[in-house]
């Protein structure tokens, strides 16, 4: 009676929290099915691959050799850092990364719509890789699978498996936790659904507000997980707010259509020469013979006397103006003048005065670069207004070394001024400093020159002046939404943490409190099922000393020497499938297995396409960790990527609904950027030969030469596909006579698939459409499902 008073209350408690649960669950509408995405950056001859695939657990890339496929595989088999094999932390930024990565970094990450599902990031210079736990548990059959496991071992199998899965049992306290982790994340699902939205709702203003391309980088990136990361920081300051910044943006969408550029000053030189002129002033002359009287006379207007000289020349004994005869004293001031003239003193006052002009010449240009520099300094200021990533820029004052020049030149005029009174004076004057500041002239217009060709540039593409606003206006709305809703983020980050740790508390509670399930078995079941599958009674599992047999016996040379390479690659692909049991720690844990096969039929195992295919078709794996291969039992496929390069495997894949049309893709390789094509549409020779049969079956169309061909082909996949083990073509037609009452025109389509001769027609059409209506009823009877999309 006392253990009678036991069980009642621990019934009770036990079927509330199931009913609990079972409301909970018909209260919440179905999840939609997410879509996987692959996304990675110099990882092989990957430089850029953000793509997605299909909302399938199934999906299939075909992709041609050489074009990353089996880095991608590589990538997915190492995403787990407790359960890498054969390679250390350190040797995989080597193995992945792509020789074209400047930085030496490479990344790639899964996800799940927006939800990350497993991602490594990888650095090459300081052997590095970072992990984030994977949400599911990643079994990667590739050829560095079969090397580690098989191929070192010479094909012959480890049987010391101490493994064990959990497969439970009933507890109280286990299930009041699984209650309440239950609650606990039906709250994070609708506080992050919430907060989901409402990020949406802001990232689409800002989107809006600031006219921003989808594509662009920093948009890209917003994304609502970057701030339920703990690393996430909130001390981080924008260089200006999204306020300011819309401002920017809006004063940048009005620029003038055609505005006025700053032009850069040109300097072609002062045209002086500072050596002639210091030499000039220093110079002592010593003053004429000649009269003052003669020598004020010419200095009133000493063009006019040269000019007359220079006549005079041309008659010696006559005036030049009237033509009459000179006299005497005419003749002795003339004289004069030309002596005057050939003294050192006039030559010198020449000089002086050529200089003076040059003098001056250059003070004009002077006051024409400072009229440009002004216009340009103007211009500038006026334009910079639009940019942002110039407001803080300035044009150097070119007006202040100009004006310092300019003062020089007016003491040289001085100078020189004083000179010509004075010839026996020395007028040195320091200009030396002439020539350098002209020189720091030239550096600044050179400076100037280049701040005018950025804005030039900005003008001329205003997409980047664009882009930059947009991105510093995302990174803006990233810092000030983590800040707004930093109460929010704390919630959520606190439910999950808490719900991890109830999770952590049930696994801990499930490893040390349930029965459990030994692993070396579960491997040796499913490894004999699919030894039979694919091998008949030529190949067996001997469970006790984990041996595979040939025909009951022992391999004396051991499978190495004695498997054919095909052999060795089926037996691997069926060995790989049974190891899933040693992925797992719990039943739970079945549920998270996620297979990815990487070429699963190459050259050497094309011959078991067929068996391949069909087995990948049918895979189901049970809650208590059953592998089946019947499609019937109820009993869901596991997630599944296939990776391959093989056409034919694709093809049969393909054609027999292996993976669903939605989720077949190609992987198309870019300088600069990978991408997924999808090939929903693509139509295999299978598919058109079958449509082509169907329609001649039921009169849609005529037989043609190719109809009986095509009545072989289709016949021949029901063979190979869902009859495998029927040894010929042959003896599948005897098989459907005996077994399936289905007597096909084999002798009539064996004669009209390849060439002959004939004098007159062998054959009525008929015939070939009644072929046809057979070859069409063993399809209903082995396929049916392939007749319903034709």
């Amino acid at each position: 009676m006392n253990k009678f008073r036991l069980i009642i209350p621990h019934l009770i408690q036990k079927y509330l929290i199931v009913l609990k649960n079972c409301l909970s669950v018909m209260n919440t509408p179905p999840t939609p099915k997410p879509t996987l995405k692959i996304s990675a950056t110099h990882i092989g001859p990957i430089m850029s691959l953000d793509a997605p695939l299909s909302k399938n657990k199934q999906n299939l890339i075909f992709a041609r050799n050489g074009t990353g496929k089996s880095f991608l595989a590589r990538s997915l088999r190492l995403l787990d850092e407790a359960s890498l094999e054969g390679v250390t932390p350190e040797e995989m930024p080597e193995l992945l990364v792509s020789e074209e990565a400047h930085a030496g970094q490479g990344t790639f990450l899964l996800y799940e719509d927006q939800d990350c599902i497993g991602s490594i990031g990888l650095n090459c210079l300081s052997q590095s890789v970072s992990f984030s736990v994977p949400r599911y548990i990643f079994h990667v059959f590739s050829e560095d699978y079969i090397d580690f496991h098989l191929r070192q071992n010479s094909f012959e199998l480890d049987g010391e498996i101490t493994h064990e899965i959990i497969v439970g049992q009933e507890n109280l306290t286990l299930d009041a936790k699984e209650s309440e982790v239950v609650s606990k994340k039906q709250n994070l699902e609708v506080a992050r659904r919430n907060f989901d939205e409402d990020f949406a709702a802001q990232k689409k203003k800002l989107q809006d507000d600031f006219s921003i391309n989808a594509s662009l980088g920093g948009f890209k990136s917003l994304t609502s997980n970057v701030f339920l990361t703990p690393s996430q920081s909130s001390d981080e300051q924008p260089s200006k707010t999204l306020v300011e910044l819309l401002a920017d943006f809006n004063k940048f969408k009005s620029l003038p259509n055609d505005p006025k550029m700053p032009l850069a000053t040109e300097l072609d030189g002062l045209g002086l020469d500072w050596v002639a002129i210091s030499s000039s002033l220093e110079k002592i002359t010593s003053p004429s013979s000649v009269a003052e009287e003669v020598k004020s006379k010419i200095a009133a207007d000493p063009s006019f006397f040269r000019s007359g000289l220079k006549l005079t020349t041309t008659s010696a004994n006559a005036c030049p103006f009237c033509t009459q005869s000179l006299t005497e004293a005419a003749q002795l001031a003339l004289s004069k003048y030309q002596e005057y003239f050939e003294d050192a003193e006039a030559t010198e006052k020449d000089t002086l005065a050529l200089l003076e002009r040059s003098v001056k010449t250059a003070r004009s240009k002077l006051t024409a670069w400072r009229t440009l520099y002004l216009t340009a300094k103007s211009n500038f200021d006026d334009l910079k207004a639009f940019f942002p990533s110039l407001q803080d820029k300035n044009v150097e004052d070119e007006s202040a070394v100009l004006e310092v020049i300019d003062a020089i030149l007016v003491s040289i005029l001085k100078a020189l001024a004083s000179k010509q009174l004075d010839l026996s004076c020395d007028q040195t004057i320091p200009i030396e400093n002439a020539a350098s500041e002209y020189d720091r002239l030239v550096k600044i217009c050179g400076r100037n020159r280049k701040l005018f060709a950025d804005l030039y540039s900005l003008v001329s593409n205003s997409s980047s002046e664009r882009k930059s606003i947009q991105n510093e206006a995302c990174k803006a709305f990233s810092i000030e939404f983590g800040k707004n809703k930093s109460a929010d983020i704390d919630a959520i980050i606190l439910l999950g943490q808490q719900a991890l740790n109830l999770q952590d508390e049930i696994d801990e509670l499930r490893r040390t409190q349930g029965d459990k399930a030994d692993a070396r078995t579960r491997v040796a079941e499913t490894f004999t099922l699919l030894l039979k599958r694919f091998f008949g009674v030529k190949y067996s599992f001997d469970a006790t000393t984990f041996k595979v047999l040939r025909e009951q016996k022992n391999m004396v040379r051991g499978g190495d020497r004695t498997l054919s390479d095909g052999e060795k690659s089926v037996m691997a692909f069926c060995y790989f499938i049974a190891q899933s049991h040693l992925r797992v720690n719990s039943n739970d844990d079945y549920e998270r297995l996620y297979f990815v096969f990487d070429d699963p039929v190459t050259s050497m195992s094309s011959d078991y396409v067929y068996s391949i295919v069909q087995t990948l078709k049918l895979l189901r794996i049970s809650a208590a960790g059953e592998i089946e291969f019947n499609p019937k039992s109820g009993n869901p496929r596991p997630r599944m990527l296939i990776l391959t390069h093989n056409n034919y495997f694709y093809n049969v894949a393909s054609s027999n609904g292996a993976i669903p049309k939605s989720g077949l893709f190609q992987l198309v390789p870019g300088t600069t950027q990978h991408t997924l094509a999808s090939q929903k549409g693509f139509a295999t020779p299978h598919q058109q030969q079958l449509k082509h049969v169907h329609d001649v079956s039921i009169g849609k169309v005529e037989p043609d030469f190719m109809t009986p061909n095509s009545i072989r082909s289709v016949v021949e996949s029901m063979w190979k596909f869902c009859r495998p083990d029927v040894v010929d073509f042959g003896s599948f037609s005897e098989f459907l006579i005996d077994e399936c009452e289905i007597e096909l025109k084999s002798v009539l389509i064996n004669d009209l698939s390849h060439g002959g001769k004939f004098d007159d027609q062998p054959h009525k059409s008929d015939d070939i459409i009644e072929a046809a209506r057979e070859a069409i009823t063993v399809v209903r009877r082995f396929a049916e499902g392939q007749l319903k999309h034709l």
